[in-house]
């Protein structure tokens, strides 16, 4: 296989979007991209990039949202040139995604982050294990990211499913999530909570507005 972010720009680049899938477009990219991503995504939080690995996360779920949409818009057709003009448009916006998160893959390619070593010692002065620093846990469970979250197991087990959390690929009692999916996913949340306050608001004030 070659590079992953040549294999994404490549796959913007000349996929054939009307052709008629078996494999919606969503599906595809997870089945041929999805475990790579996983897999860097877990080197770089645990070379210490939690962060990049988060945004990698974050670009592959925005990318797979945007695809879902084209699939819908595919599956309905069109028969007009508006509906067609909005069949353009969201091509457009699924290439823009592909090839941010394959800017992004290409840039932790070229600067792969570095931990600075640390001598660690025992009691008697040699090397050991015994005070090792443990590196922080990169997945937590179901009932951890609910809380997180503030839903329920459920409400967390269905995101799962939908990709808007990226878990560790095992199956049964294994199966854990990933922490830094789990935290965008709740920043983005109380991103959207604040807006919906900030709208309501401006509602008030305009009814006060109007009361006098």
């Amino acid at each position: 296989m070659g590079v992953l972010y040549r294999q994404i720009r490549s796959w913007a680049q000349k996929n054939n979007w009307y052709r008629t899938h078996i494999v919606s477009h969503k599906l595809w990219l997870k089945r041929n991209f999805g475990k790579e991503i996983r897999k860097k995504a877990v080197a770089l939080e645990a070379a210490g990039a939690a962060a990049l690995a988060a945004r990698i996360e974050r670009e592959f779920a925005e990318l797979l949202d945007r695809a879902g949409v084209f699939d819908k818009l595919c599956k309905r057709g069109c028969a007009s040139e508006d509906e067609f003009a909005e069949f353009e448009r969201v091509k457009q916006q699924v290439r823009s995604e592909a090839f941010k998160l394959a800017q992004v893959l290409q840039t932790a390619d070229k600067k792969p982050p570095s931990r600075a070593r640390i001598p660690i010692t025992d009691d008697q002065g040699g090397r050991g294990a015994k005070n090792r620093p443990k590196m922080p846990e990169p997945y937590i469970t179901f009932a951890k990211a609910a809380d997180l979250l503030a839903v329920s197991t459920g409400t967390v087990s269905r995101w799962a499913g939908l990709g808007k959390i990226t878990d560790n690929g095992k199956r049964g009692q294994g199966r854990k999530l990933s922490k830094a999916s789990v935290l965008m996913l709740k920043a983005k949340r109380e991103q959207e909570d604040m807006v919906g306050y900030a709208a309501d608001i401006q509602q008030d004030a305009a009814r006060l507005d109007r009361l006098h």
